[in-house]
């Protein structure tokens, strides 16, 4: 069957030539203060952001964009207003609807409301929790009642929308309903599950079925967490520690997509002067992954799923530019004169008080490293000092070799994990597969980063992995084909990197690469050799990369041996 190509909701500049009578829409949800749940601070703020980004870089004429905050967003008001809206628009319009506040889902276990399995539900601000479960539930927007069937009918009219959800489980959906005691506030708000997304799921499924088919042709869904996971707002009073691109407070979601739109974070990776929507879901994550955030952002359809959708995007205003990599940010939560005084003098790393991105302590008598999320990365005997130093400086190595970019990049490389895992998180025990796409054929290199620095190739691994050049625009699970070519998860637990490097040209240091199959982090000559692999900015060579926390199961794991 030939693909169909769509053209989608213009975010930051000019539409397509054959769309230059076709209308924009917005409609911009946000709920701070709540009648009968926690407040939380960023959800104005968030609609106040991208309000002034659509009429200034989108070109949205101010009638078009409609704002519900606060008191405004009841549910009556919520519905009326997107029914009139999905009444109004036509063919080749196009619409972007934005949540953010709080919710819940099934999935959502501080909460006992009876939503369907794979469902979740957007808590407006005239909701309150009194009365019985009938009455209780018919206060919230459930995704699969309430918002499904006007998207569908949405969809059957032609009109290109992108929806985009900033809260916990929004893989479901949601900023939760809940107080949490977690280093942020959390958004749990399940509206809009992935079950309301792919068609005949019963369930969010681990592994996509070969068959499966998205339920919408014009609908971009965009989601700051992963189904099982809580999404966080950054505060007021943690602006210091999480500064936002305007100082005030945001979701961490918003935040980054906000960066994006604006110009602050470059998002066209393939340097065509184009921004498409797996350009802008790119950028996102890996700001978010440099965060140290606690949750995944999520985009369907999947990446197995029409591709045409995520990868057709709009021309863009600004010229973009690559952004370097950063220094690593050290914060000491003690007086260590020893070891500030080596830290000192190590490259790439700079001792902070504030807004770090690892924290080092020490805890019955053994160094502890954290991230700034408060995830334990590594802990370590306090002697000698020069391992913690060789520890911290493998950080920096770390962090340059995954957030390095590629200046003359001219095409994307895009990767997902499928298997056992909950956007970026796994349990000992779980099985992982790895999907890629690249927009030009190419040969691979899949190198996988644990917490010391060590470095594992994954891909290739032998002659035929090698030799494999991957199709242009096929996704391709290059990674558990077979049940007995998962990745494994076991001990040592913590956060692991997975870095994808295409090549239009495979280089000669490839098959060294593969023959080597572990460099060690204390081996830097060996290092040197991987760093020549995207040491000079060429149009050969695209990458990416993927976040993955590990951390212990309920059951005790041992790692297979081979």
């Amino acid at each position: 069957m030939k693909p169909w190509i769509i053209r989608l909701f213009l975010i930051t500049g000019l539409v397509y030539s054959s769309m230059v009578n076709s209308a924009v829409y917005a409609l911009l949800v946000g709920v701070s203060d709540y009648q009968s749940a926690p407040d939380l601070d960023g959800p104005v703020h968030d609609v106040q952001a991208l309000q002034q980004i659509l009429l200034q870089r989108g070109k949205l004429k101010p009638e078009h964009i409609t704002t519900l905050v606060n008191e405004q967003a009841t549910k009556k008001a919520i519905l009326s207003t997107l029914k009139r809206l999905i009444q109004q628009v036509n063919a080749e319009d196009q619409l972007f609807i934005y949540f953010s506040g709080h919710g819940t889902s099934g999935q959502d276990d501080k909460s006992n409301w009876p939503l369907p399995y794979g469902t979740g539900a957007f808590i407006p601000v005239d909701f309150n929790d009194k009365g019985s479960e009938e009455e209780r539930m018919e206060r919230l927007i459930v995704g699969k009642t309430d918002l499904k069937p006007l998207l569908l009918t949405l969809d059957g009219k032609g009109v290109h929308a992108l929806v985009v959800m900033d809260s916990c489980f929004s893989g479901n959906a949601a900023r939760s309903f809940v107080n949490t005691t977690m280093s942020l506030p959390r958004r749990f708000f399940p509206a809009m599950e992935a079950d309301d997304l792919e068609e005949d799921f019963d369930e969010f499924p681990t592994e996509p079925a070969p068959n499966s088919v998205y339920p919408y042709q014009n609908i971009l869904y965009m989601a700051a967490s992963a189904e099982w996971e809580t999404a966080m707002d950054i505060p007021n009073y943690r602006l210091t520690e999480y500064p936002t691109l305007d100082n005030k407070p945001h979701g961490a979601f918003t935040d980054a997509m906000i960066r994006v739109l604006s110009g602050d974070i470059k998002g066209d990776s393939n340097h065509d002067g184009q921004l498409n929507y797996e350009e802008l879901f790119a950028g996102i994550r890996q700001f978010m992954q440099q965060r140290e955030y606690q949750h995944t952002p999520q985009l369907f359809p999947s990446d197995n799923n029409n591709v045409s959708l995520r990868t057709r995007g709009v021309s863009i205003l600004s010229q973009l530019s690559q952004a370097t990599a950063p220094l690593l940010k050290v914060q000491l939560l003690g007086k260590y004169p020893q070891l500030v005084k080596q830290l000192d003098k190590t490259p790439r790393l700079k001792l902070v008080q504030e807004s770090p991105d690892v924290m080092v302590d020490q805890q019955d008598s053994r160094w502890v490293i954290k991230n700034s999320a408060g995830d334990v990365i590594d802990t370590m005997a306090t002697e000698p000092l020069a391992q913690l130093v060789r520890r911290l400086h493998h950080q920096t190595w770390i962090r340059q070799f995954v957030y390095q970019t590629n200046p003359k990049q001219q095409f994307n490389l895009s990767m997902d994990f499928f298997g056992d895992t909950t956007g970026g998180t796994a349990v000992g025990g779980s099985q992982l597969g790895l999907s890629v796409r690249s927009e030009q054929a190419a040969y691979l290199a899949v190198l996988n980063i644990n917490k010391q620095g060590d470095v594992n190739v994954l891909y290739p691994i032998d002659q035929d992995e090698l030799n494999k050049q991957i199709q242009a625009n096929q996704t391709e699970r290059i990674i558990g084909k077979q049940a007995n070519d998962m990745i494994f998860v076991c001990p040592t637990y913590g956060i692991e990197y997975v870095v994808a490097i295409a090549f239009k040209k495979p280089p000669a240091l490839l098959k060294a690469l593969m023959d080597t199959k572990k460099i060690n982090a204390n081996e830097p000559l060996n290092l040197k050799k991987l760093e020549q692999l995207i040491a000079k900015p060429s149009a050969n060579w695209a990458k990416t990369s993927l976040r993955l926390v590990t951390m212990a199961g309920p059951k005790p794991v041992s790692c297979p041996s081979f």
